[in-house]
């Protein structure tokens, strides 16, 4: 599996983005989340590109954007194309109402778990993920009906000190299993993609969510009139609960 690297923001290469169409404006408004997903060596949601046909004409199409570093320690950004194949056809209808479900599958050597952010199935060899749970066993007394549980891709409860706790597989976590406070159904309602708005304002323009999570860039000189009323109220929005932050009422 591919070692997993931390991006510095000043590390993105611009330039090669903005053969694409993507310039620095566009990529400095990536929602918060999209611009965690990128520096952490994961794939962004589908963002636009232009590229050009032989005889000039602009074409706009989709993919998802990694960045990886080179041996030569140069960072350079892979995409992944919308065109090819979705992985989570490769199994069963079976196996994709589960793996939909938020369950993850041990198959062929690997542990997969479809990750609805970017709708693929991610997969872990299964050595890896059962290496980090022995190691957690040294630290968590697990029990041997618990570990074969957890061994199958299942979120196990247990009683802590003072409250009880649940482990479970995660691929997305740095480690692949995530513990949480609380019951089997905190732990699996935790796992729930946080949907971005339709509207996310940046400095110098919007980035808009489709149904699908898909998102498309629009510069704030054309902004529809719907567009700068959410702008207003969102802005209103945020200095209301800034204030209440101020007087002590917020989280």
């Amino acid at each position: 599996m591919p070692r997993l690297e931390r991006f510095k923001e000043q590390e993105i290469p611009y330039e090669d983005l903005a053969r694409f169409g993507l310039t620095q404006e566009m990529i400095d408004d990536l929602p918060q989340s999209v611009m965690t997903r990128l520096l952490s060596s994961r794939e962004t949601p589908l963002l636009p590109l232009t590229t050009k046909t032989e005889d000039g004409e602009s074409v706009v199409s989709y993919a998802r954007l990694s960045l990886l570093r080179t041996k030569d320690g140069m960072v350079n950004v892979a995409f992944i194309p919308r065109w090819e194949s979705n992985e989570l056809s490769e199994y069963t209808a079976e196996q994709q109402k589960m793996l939909k479900e938020g369950m993850v599958m041990a198959k062929d050597g690997y542990y997969i778990q479809f990750d609805d952010t970017i709708q693929q199935v991610i997969s872990v060899p299964t050595d890896i993920i059962r290496q980090n749970l022995n190691i957690l066993c040294t630290e968590v007394p697990i029990g041997r009906a618990d570990y074969a549980r957890l061994v199958n891709g299942e979120v196990v409860q247990l009683n802590g000190p003072q409250n009880p706790f649940s482990i479970g597989i995660d691929l997305n976590d740095d480690m692949g299993i995530r513990i949480s406070n609380g019951s089997r159904m905190a732990w699996k309602e935790e796992t729930q993609v946080e949907r971005l708005p339709k509207y996310n304002f940046g400095i110098y323009g919007c980035w808009m969510a489709d149904d699908l999570g898909n998102l498309s860039y629009v510069p704030e000189d054309s902004y529809t009139r719907e567009m700068e009323a959410e702008q207003v109220r969102a802005g209103q929005q945020h200095a209301a609960s800034a204030q209440m932050s101020s007087m002590g009422m917020g989280r």
